[in-house]
């Protein structure tokens, strides 16, 4: 049996949703928010979309990697999204403050 693609037909090797891992890794970006604050920012570590990761009633969470995002004139906040442990915790930091937070 196949799987409809979604485009008219069906398909017998696709991807499995419920096991699938989604890296997003970007150098650099930036742009400006919709109060006019600019911001820049990387990713200093892949971030990684766990599929499999999908507590009840939530959307899928980021797993593994760091995303650095500085508004322009202020401290970079660094969002640690963990190890790859489906733990629901990531820890924020702004200069030398850090706190841990648990979705």
């Amino acid at each position: 049996a196949g799987v409809f693609n979604g485009y008219g037909g069906t398909v017998a090797n696709c991807i499995d949703w419920s096991k699938a891992l989604v890296s997003i890794s970007s150098n650099n970006f930036g742009g400006t928010a919709s109060d006019g604050e600019t911001y820049t920012g990387n990713i200093s570590s892949p971030l990684i979309l766990n599929f499999n990761c999908t507590p009840l009633y939530t959307k899928y969470l980021y797993t593994k990697g760091v995303l650095n995002f500085t508004p322009t004139g202020k401290t970079t906040r660094t969002i640690d999204t963990g190890n790859g442990v489906c733990d629901l915790s990531y820890v924020v930091s702004i200069g030398a403050f850090s706190i841990t937070i648990t979705l």
